[in-house]
């Protein structure tokens, strides 16, 4: 095989515009459709996230924070970033919240209703400032 074009399993479907994607396929029975909340800000604090405007919306399911979540850390060799923020916000648009509703045409509605409260601090742009400020994410052992 080195040395030749191999064909990937999808090439074919893909520039002929025969490939069947997540949305091309009809709706299954009791499907539910998630949606993110995210960060306003690029640093700072998570003090709530205020839904009361969407609870008494038919399609809404249920709104989960980082409390919801039974393993909330990842990272492909330490396990250290959160999934959804606990309560510090360490950069723009950082997942704080997953909902999800009955109906797909709700998503956006409910994203624009729910609130995030934040304080903001000060972002952190450069490994100089990180290094400055002592933000260390990770801190390897020594071997």
């Amino acid at each position: 095989m080195i040395g030749q074009n191999i064909a990937h399993d999808s090439a074919k479907g893909h520039v002929t515009g025969e490939s069947k994607f997540i949305d091309d396929r009809a709706p299954i029975q009791n499907e539910l459709y998630v949606g993110v909340i995210t960060s306003p800000i690029a640093r700072g604090r998570l003090d709530a996230i205020n839904y009361d405007a969407v609870k008494d919306i038919d399609s809404f399911v249920g709104l989960w924070t980082a409390k919801d979540v039974a393993q909330n850390k990842w990272g492909p060799i330490v396990h250290e970033q959160p999934l959804i923020v606990e309560d510090q916000i360490n950069y723009m648009d950082e997942v704080v919240g997953i909902f999800a509703t009955s109906k797909r045409e709700d998503i956006s509605l409910i994203r624009n209703l729910i609130k995030v409260e934040v304080t903001s601090e000060i972002p952190i742009l450069s490994l100089q400032e990180a290094k400055k400020a002592n933000h260390i994410i990770y801190k390897a052992p020594k071997p």
